[in-house]
């Protein structure tokens, strides 16, 4: 395999993760260096190990800074703490809360999850059979909602709440 076929495997292999084509030379440089040293080296298992680990981390790094930051909870707002709560009679007091999707009244999903804090809300990243609230927004997450659908029809009592019954609850708590 010649130099040049390794790059367009390079290449290949940056388009199938979606690496956006401003950082497509950038990395690929850093790449092409590596294959140089390591064809030199004649590490041949080692050139596709080399090339499918840095594309991974490469491509891990780029997507997790520029994932969208309104989307994002953060571990602050995942953190329970029942002590700042003022009225422990609300529907959302020590529950455990799964948020996913957009809300139009909320664009900063981490301002909706430190709001539900507030209210002594446990907000968790993903649903599992402990979840007593799934808020859906528009736009949720499809394996989200096929885990909540899973665990209702196994008979677990998950609420489903879309952006209008979360205005509502938190309109009767003002």
């Amino acid at each position: 395999m010649t130099l040049k076929d390794l790059e367009e495997k390079l290449f290949h292999i940056v388009d199938k993760y979606g690496i956006t084509h401003d950082c497509d030379f950038d990395l690929s440089k850093e790449l092409i260096v590596d294959v140089k040293d390591l064809l030199n080296s004649g590490a041949q298992y080692q050139i596709s190990r080399e090339i499918r680990e840095q594309t991974r981390r490469e491509y891990n790094r780029i997507y997790y800074e520029t994932l969208n930051d309104d989307r994002r909870i953060s571990s602050d707002a995942k953190k329970q703490d029942l002590s700042i709560v003022e009225n422990i009679d609300n529907p959302f007091y020590n529950k455990k809360i799964v948020i996913s999707g957009v809300f139009e009244n909320f664009p900063i999903r981490n301002n909706l999850a430190l709001l539900l804090k507030k209210y002594g809300a446990d907000i968790n990243g993903s649903i599992s059979k402990e979840t007593d609230i799934f808020i859906a927004g528009s736009d949720w997450g499809p394996k989200k909602m096929e885990k909540f659908l899973n665990l209702k029809s196994e008979g677990y009592k998950i609420e489903l709440m879309n952006e209008l019954g979360l205005i509502l609850e938190l309109t009767k708590l003002q």
